[in-house]
């Protein structure tokens, strides 16, 4: 299982999937812009068929790119695709990163994806090949001195990897006109032999699967992956780029000189020991007839080893035993969590904003973005709770998402750069979120920062939340018995990244009762903010303050800085409202484009209708001439009732046919005045939004 702690969930925009037959095309699409979506942190889902599906990361998420970076990123994508896609219909997903790749490993399987199976008829035989070779020195021996045996001229060269391995490359040739018996080699050690074939694009070689090639149709596209590598730094000027399948679910790659050092088979040889080996023995063979019959005598004996040698073994039951039982229930019920876990992210959360004394400007802004029904609204409430160590209180507001939509109004990372770069929106732990469910008589809330949750899973120690939190975090706390202890207390548990050098994170307790409706604590909430404004300096201010409260001298002091700094506000102002402005035509001018373009979009529906109202015209016509026709056949039926009785059994059926193409027609028109309603339902549809823009 992958370590799902070191990727986690990560939110972005999941595209169309792209399969194995159009990933080389799309990635030679997306290869001039390699660098960019590198930096955009775009990633993949991928099939064991070689479909992928691209992931590109939400602005908000890592690597926190702007937001017209990544819309135009993903338009870019869209653009990749040959079926029309708009992607700014697609809302935000969670995502699992621990499934995915990056991009050069994309790279790597649209270039495993443009190989097809080589015709040996007309594949060629004179070309260098290499035979690849991954693992420790003791156990490459055998395989690499087999592959050297079995060619013409090859030479060995080495690599050091990781983990005391080594990479070890024989250039040899494949043609049996040369001598070469590497078929054969490669039927009898399948898992210990990779024999590559090399490619030329114009970027440089990829050396391949031997057996498989690469159309010409293909190669500009794997030409432009292979430059994309080389933009990324994967893949040095002068080095060519192999890949090695180990399996059918793991691909390596690896970049080699061109040129690389190569010790020739002779060199290795002549190495092997400084003693010949070589003997020559003069033998005199004399016919023997009672030699011969005593070999025979020897070799068909019962006791001579003559023959195959075989042994028994145990054959596996088809039941497994009950430790892989135990296993498969344990990996259920950690994909039973994670679909768990998955759907609570999926639900609204309760939020809380958290603003330290320095973020009150957050506040501030906050609260007057605010519509006034939403400020007078029960379900907003306000609290402020102290911690030990801090002399200053920290300031909270709670809502529910479903309730109240107050998402967009606080530009967090904004006031996180102006005033004090602590977390400010908080939601209820994925994990405690799942446990509320459980709880007693009495509900624990457990906050964390957005898109952040508590490893281990809070919910995953046994018991409750609540007996989990007071056992675990009680003790933590010098005053936590004010809140624990007390009758009807509703904990809530407020983690923070820690605001301290030698701390593993921040920890809040108070309880959910302390909770009051904004409109009730905002005359309070005006006269702390007086109070701890940053106009005034210091303590000794504030007593000077008070003490020439009726004389007004530091009111007046107070008034003139207060002119200055409106006047600079007034400065700030007039530009910002230049840059909005300039902002705002951006925005109308793309709302008109839409407009006219859902216009357009209207005349053309109403051309459409116009032309299903004559057709359907031109059917009235036709099903009322079918009608006379129907009224003349029946006259016609009429007066062949005095004919022959010869001739009934023809009329019968020529009125029975009549009677089925009438009721094809009413069948005809019934469908054609469903369609009309279709279209004037669409057309209504069309109409509604055009009045709602």
């Amino acid at each position: 299982m992958p370590d799902r702690a070191k990727y986690g969930f990560s939110q972005g925009f999941p595209l169309p999937w792209v399969t194995a037959e159009d990933l080389t095309e799309w990635m030679g699409k997306l290869a001039p812009l390699a660098a960019d979506f590198q930096r955009g942190g775009l990633r993949f889902v991928a099939e064991d068929d070689l479909s992928v599906r691209p992931f590109l990361p939400h602005w908000n998420s890592k690597p926190m790119m702007p937001r017209e970076t990544v819309t135009g990123l993903r338009e870019t994508l869209a653009g990749f695709y040959r079926t029309s896609h708009d992607p700014s219909r697609q809302a935000a997903q969670p995502m699992d990163m621990s499934t995915t790749i990056d991009l050069p490993g994309a790279m790597i399987l649209g270039i495993v994806a443009a190989g097809v199976p080589a015709n040996p008829d007309i594949a060629l035989r004179h070309e260098d090949h290499l035979a690849v070779f991954l693992g420790r020195i003791p156990d490459l021996a055998h395989p690499v001195s087999q592959a050297m045996r079995r060619s013409r001229s090859p030479s060995l060269s080495v690599f050091d990897l990781e983990n005391e391995t080594v990479f070890a490359a024989v250039h040899l040739s494949d043609d049996p006109d040369d001598g070469a018996t590497l078929e054969g080699l490669r039927a009898g050690q399948p898992s210990d032999f990779d024999l590559l074939a090399p490619v030329q694009t114009s970027s440089g070689t990829v050396w391949i699967d031997g057996r498989r090639s690469i159309p010409g149709e293909a190669r500009p596209n794997v030409g432009a992956l292979l430059a994309a590598m080389r933009t990324l730094g994967l893949l040095p000027d002068d080095h060519d780029l192999i890949i090695v399948a180990q399996g059918d679910r793991d691909y390596r790659f690896a970049a080699i000189p061109e040129k690389p050092a190569a010790t020739p088979v002779e060199e290795i040889a002549r190495q092997t020991s400084s003693e010949t080996l070589l003997s020559v023995t003069p033998l005199r063979p004399i016919p023997s007839e009672q030699a011969q019959r005593d070999l025979q005598a020897h070799i068909t004996s019962a006791h001579f080893p003559l023959g195959y040698r075989v042994s028994l073994e145990t054959i596996p039951d088809a039941m497994r035993g009950e430790p892989d039982i135990e296993g498969l229930r344990e990996e259920i019920a950690e994909r039973e969590a994670q679909i768990a876990l998955l759907r609570a992210l999926a639900a609204p959360q309760m939020r809380l904003l958290r603003f330290t004394d320095a973020q009150l400007p957050a506040l501030v802004d906050a609260l007057r973005k605010l519509p006034t029904d939403i400020l007078h609204n029960s379900d907003l409430r306000y609290a402020a709770g102290h911690a030990a160590g801090r002399a200053e209180p920290a300031h909270f507001l709670l809502y529910d998402p479903a309730i109240l939509a107050l998402e967009g109004l606080l530009r967090e990372h904004f006031w996180r750069g102006q005033t004090d770069n602590h977390p400010i929106r908080y939601w209820l732990d994925p994990h405690a979120a799942q446990a509320l469910g459980r709880a007693g008589k009495t509900q624990t809330w457990v906050f964390t920062p957005v898109h952040q949750r508590l490893i281990p899973a809070i919910d995953s120690f046994g018991g409750t939340l609540d007996e989990t939190l007071r056992l675990l975090l009680g003790n933590l706390f010098a005053d936590a018995s004010a809140v624990l202890d007390a009758d009807g207390a509703q904990p809530v548990f407020l983690f923070s990244p820690p605001g301290q050098s030698g701390a593993d994170m921040e920890i809040e307790l108070l309880d959910a009762r302390w909770f009051q409706p904004v409109h009730l604590t905002l005359r309070w909430i005006n006269d702390y903010m007086v109070v701890r404004s940053p106009r005034i300096a210091d303590r000794k201010t504030l007593s000077r303050l008070a003490e020439d409260l009726y004389e007004g001298q530091t009111a007046e002091v107070l008034r003139a800085e207060a002119q200055a700094r409106s006047d600079d506000l007034r400065a700030a102002w007039t530009d910002a409202q230049s840059t909005v402005q300039a902002q705002i035509d951006e925005v109308l001018a793309h709302i008109v484009s839409e407009i006219q373009t859902a216009t357009q979009r209207l005349r053309l529906g109403r051309r459409y209708l116009t032309e299903v109202k004559t057709r359907i015209a031109e059917m009235d016509t036709r099903i009322a001439t079918v009608r006379d026709m129907a009224t003349e056949a029946n006259e016609d039926g009429e007066a062949l009732t005095n004919l022959a009785p010869d001739f009934m059994d023809e009329r019968f059926a020529m009125v029975a046919s009549l009677i089925a193409e009438l009721e094809l027609g009413d069948q005809a028109m019934a469908q054609a005045e469903e369609k009309v309603r279709a279209e004037l339902e669409k057309i209504e549809t069309l109409e509604q939004k055009l009045r709602s823009l």
